[in-house]
C-alpha cells in the first residue's frame, strides 16, 4: 500500500518542479551530453505551455534544447527551437568559440534566413 502511494505522489512532485530548479538540471545534463535527457526535462517546461518565466532562463532553454535536438538529428525540432530563441531576443547570437562549428553554422543559417522578419521585431 504504501509503495502505491509513494509512486502516486511522485508525478506529482514531478508536474509542480520549479521552473529554475528545471532548467539547472538541464544544464547539467546538457554539460554531460545526455542531450535526450535535456529534451525530457525542457520540453515539458516550454510546451503546451511556458512554465519559465524569467527571459534569461527561457533564452537559455530554448537554446539548449535547440542544440540538444541539432545533436540528437532532430533537426526541424532544432530549427524550432532556435527560430523560438530568435524571435523572443533577435539580436540573440551564438558564441563560435563556445559551440560547435556545426552548431554556429546551423544557427546562423536560420538567423539569415530570418533576417528580415527580425529586423521587423
Amino acid at each position: 500500500m504504501l509503495l502505491v502511494a509513494v509512486g502516486l505522489a511522485a508525478p506529482a512532485r514531478l508536474a509542480q518542479a520549479n521552473p529554475s530548479h528545471e532548467l539547472a538540471r538541464a544544464r547539467g545534463e546538457y554539460q554531460s551530453g545526455e542531450y535526450r535527457k535535456v529534451v525530457d526535462i525542457l520540453y515539458g517546461e516550454l510546451y503546451p505551455r511556458t512554465r519559465i518565466a524569467d527571459g534569461e532562463e527561457l533564452k537559455e532553454a530554448h537554446l539548449l534544447l535547440g542544440v540538444s535536438y541539432f545533436y540528437l538529428d532532430e533537426s526541424e525540432a532544432a530549427k524550432r527551437e532556435f527560430v523560438a530563441l530568435l524571435y523572443i531576443d533577435p539580436a540573440y547570437a551564438l558564441d563560435p568559440v563556445l559551440e560547435s562549428p556545426e552548431v554556429y553554422a546551423y544557427f546562423e543559417t536560420i538567423r539569415f534566413d530570418l533576417a528580415e522578419k527580425l529586423v521587423e521585431l
